[in-house]
């Protein structure tokens, strides 16, 4: 037995679905139950017919061809999947939308290569200035620190000595690498002697020396070092008195001044 909707029974008799509920409750009409969902209320084709020949009603032409198939019926599911394909639609449309107005963006801003320069050495700068728990900068940072071409054109590197792993003590001179020299020995004196300034990082402290230029260079050397925006010199003595020792204590003296 061929059945309709009530939706469809509607369509076909040409009226609305209050109507037809009155006709079905003055024609004690019981209705049946849709073969693919039991929860759509449908009508037979006899009691189509049956309502139509009460109230003089003619069956659309469209209907009655088709009588022997039963009109498909959407299910929750295909609508659920209906509304999510719709809104895949929209949000293709507007991430589409998106990429238009992202190929109208002006270029990306591009600084000139010296600008570049000293935007890394600065953040270069930052990376190395790590401080130990006794307020000496990270070791580490100044041998593997080196400067850029622009910057060695502006600032001369000074000759360091460090002390580092084991005990022992580094030279680094910036036209020569990393020099063999044994601490208090006659070639370390030698050495000294051939500068004018350098730079010191010791177990408890760190400075940086430079010779006395009162009247003209002098074999005399001071110690420098800006602490909190403060400037403090020292007297270091002549390059025969430059020991390790001697660097270590003023070293450690100017680093009291930080704490």
């Amino acid at each position: 037995m061929t059945t309709f909707p009530l939706l469809t029974c509607c369509e076909m008799l040409s009226i609305d679905p209050k109507t037809l509920r009155n006709w079905l409750r003055q024609a004690n009409m019981s209705l049946q139950i849709h073969p693919a969902d039991r929860r759509v209320k449908c009508l037979s084709m006899e009691q189509v017919q049956h309502l139509a020949a009460l109230h003089s009603r003619a069956l659309k032409s469209n209907r009655t061809d088709t009588s022997s198939v039963s009109e498909p019926i959407p299910f929750p599911e295909e609508v659920a999947r209906l509304k999510q394909m719709a809104h895949l639609e929209a949000q293709v449309a507007s991430l589409q939308q998106q990429l238009v107005q992202l190929r109208h963006l002006p270029p990306p801003v591009t600084f000139p290569a010296p600008v570049q320069q000293v935007m890394q050495q600065e953040d270069r700068q930052a990376a190395c200035q790590k401080v130990s728990v006794d307020g000496t900068p990270d070791a580490g940072c100044h041998r593997s620190w080196t400067p850029l071409p622009a910057e060695s054109r502006r600032r001369r590197v000074l000759p360091l000595i460090e002390y580092g792993a084991a005990d022992t003590y580094v030279i680094v001179c910036p036209q020569q690498g990393e020099l063999p020299l044994a601490p208090d020995s006659p070639e370390w004196f030698a050495w000294l002697a051939s500068l004018s300034s350098f730079r010191f990082i010791g177990k408890s402290g760190r400075l940086s020396a430079c010779r006395g230029y009162d009247q003209g260079p002098k074999r005399t050397w001071y110690a420098y070092r800006t602490i909190h925006q403060q400037d403090y010199k020292q007297y270091l003595g002549t390059t025969d008195h430059l020991t390790i020792s001697c660097l270590e204590q003023m070293a450690a003296k100017l680093q009291s001044y930080a704490e």
